[in-house]
C-alpha cells in the first residue's frame, strides 16, 4: 500500500515537473541530441513508473472471510489468479494451536467466473456499508477483498444484481472446498 502510494506520488510529481520545464529552457540548455535523449529517458522512466504502479495495485488475489458466529465456524480463503488457493477454518472450540491452512488448486472455470464477477463490481467502495438484523447465535458476516477494497457484508440481503452474482460464486467455491461451518 505504501509503495503503491509512493509510486503514484512520484508519477504525479514527475508529470508536474515535466510540464513546468519550459521548452525554451530545454532547448537553450541542451543540444538537440541531448534534449531528445532527455525526453526519451524521461518518458521511459515515466512508463516504468506507471507499469510498476499498476502492478502494485493489482494484487491478483481475492480474499473471502466469513467471521463465524457463536454456533458456526468462520473461515478465510485466499485465491490467487493462477488458481492457487489457501484456506483455513477457524473452529468455534479450538483444539489447540492455530487453524491448519490447506492448499489446493481451484478449478479454472470457478476461478475465472469469480475474478470476472469481482472485476465487474469494482470499485467495491461504491457500495454502501450494510448492516442487517442477524441471529445472535448464527449471525455472521461474509466479505470479499480484492485490490485493497472490501465488499459490503454479503450475508445481508443484497439488492445489487452484481453483488448477488459474486455471493453465488463465493458460495460455489465454499462448497467446492467442502468447508463446513457447523459442528466445528
Amino acid at each position: 500500500m505504501l509503495l503503491s502510494c509512493c509510486t503514484k506520488f512520484l508519477t504525479l510529481k514527475m508529470i508536474k515537473n515535466m510540464a513546468s520545464i519550459p521548452s525554451a529552457v530545454l532547448h537553450a540548455s541542451f543540444t538537440k541530441k541531448e534534449n531528445k535523449m532527455f525526453q526519451v529517458n524521461t518518458f521511459g522512466l515515466f512508463c516504468l513508473l506507471v507499469i510498476f504502479s499498476i502492478a502494485c495495485c493489482d494484487t491478483n488475489s481475492i480474499q473471502i472471510v466469513n467471521s463465524g458466529s457463536t454456533n458456526t465456524a468462520g473461515y478465510n480463503i485466499n485465491i490467487e489468479r493462477n488458481g492457487q488457493t489457501k484456506y483455513s477454518v477457524f473452529r468455534r472450540f479450538p483444539i489447540g494451536g492455530n487453524p491448519q491452512e490447506k492448499t489446493t488448486q481451484l478449478e479454472q472455470n470457478l476461478r475465472e467466473n469469480l475474478f470476472a464477477n469481482i472485476e465487474m463490481v469494482m470499485p467495491l467502495s461504491q457500495y454502501p456499508v450494510k448492516h442487517c438484523m442477524k441471529s445472535a447465535s448464527f449471525g455472521y458476516s461474509l466479505r470479499v477483498t480484492y485490490n485493497e477494497q472490501t465488499s459490503p457484508d454479503l450475508a445481508c440481503p443484497l439488492s445489487e444484481e452484481k453483488l448477488v452474482n459474486v455471493n453465488k460464486f463465493v458460495r460455489d467455491i465454499v462448497a467446492y472446498l467442502n468447508i463446513k461451518t457447523i459442528g466445528n
